[in-house]
């Protein structure tokens, strides 16, 4: 079985000036423009995101369900140095949206292909010989604040097991 993930990237400082300071990149579709139909304001857009080698990883939640830190991967070079610098100075926040591709030759998704979005902000970056890895943190996380965490309850989820002998069948 193959599996084949893209990811759409849009970056926008954290207030959007009249001259848009909106970017969009995709990963997937090598030197092209792809087009992803996202929801906007009560309707659908259809919003073209350029090829960027970027690479978006560590997605993960802990037991309360939060999510952590993620990192955003892009090859290192002056370019993307003074990139990254910028928009970790600016606190630049992001919106990854990962989905499943139809086919390989139709740079184009659908909101119905998306399998997660994530929104953050970037936070901090570090570059080696190869690669600049910035860390987005979660919006709540990067501005200091929290939310009251969903408990389970019988009204939510039913009938709670009370030892730990559960068998599921």
């Amino acid at each position: 079985m193959e599996l084949r993930i893209a990811q759409y990237m849009g970056l926008r400082k954290p207030v959007v000036t009249k001259s848009g300071d909106l970017y969009y990149f995709q990963n997937y579709w090598l030197n092209k423009s792809a087009k992803l139909t996202i929801p906007f304001g009560g309707s659908e857009i259809e919003q073209p995101h350029e090829f960027l080698p970027f690479g978006f990883s560590g997605i993960a939640t802990d037991r309360q369900g939060d999510l952590k830190e993620a990192n955003l991967v892009v090859p290192n070079n002056e370019l993307t140095r003074g990139w990254i610098d910028l928009i970790v100075r600016d606190r630049w926040f992001v919106t990854v949206r990962t989905i499943i591709p139809e086919n390989d030759t139709t740079p184009s998704a659908a909101k119905s292909q998306i399998l997660f979005t994530y929104i953050g902000v970037i936070t901090t970056a570090s570059w080696d010989e190869t690669v600049v890895t910035a860390t987005v943190s979660s919006v709540l996380d990067a501005v200091g604040t929290d939310t009251p965490t969903r408990r389970i309850t019988r009204q939510i989820v039913g009938s709670i097991p009370t030892t730990s002998n559960v068998q599921l069948q």
